[in-house]
């Protein structure tokens, strides 16, 4: 079980570092996430979650792709 929660979190990471990266490249503000400080109104957070949420939504399927294959596998092995 911890194996499949490392795989899903390794995923989110490599996902939305791999999106935010290519919309700063790219200056593709759809992908960017940045933070801008002001003086009298304190810190304020602009930019898109969209790489987030692609994120999440990539490592359930890489989750569940690799629990499913651990199942197979620990069937094909008991029934030797």
């Amino acid at each position: 079980m911890w194996k499949t929660v490392m795989v899903g979190l390794l995923s989110f990471i490599i996902v939305s570092a791999s999106l935010v990266g290519i919309g700063y490249l790219f200056n593709y503000k759809l992908f960017m996430f940045s933070f801008y400080e002001e003086t009298a109104a304190g810190v304020t957070m602009g930019g898109s979650v969209v790489p987030l949420i692609l994120a999440i939504a990539v490592s359930y399927v890489v989750g569940n792709a690799y629990e499913k294959k651990q199942q197979r596998h620990n069937r094909g092995a008991h029934s030797n």
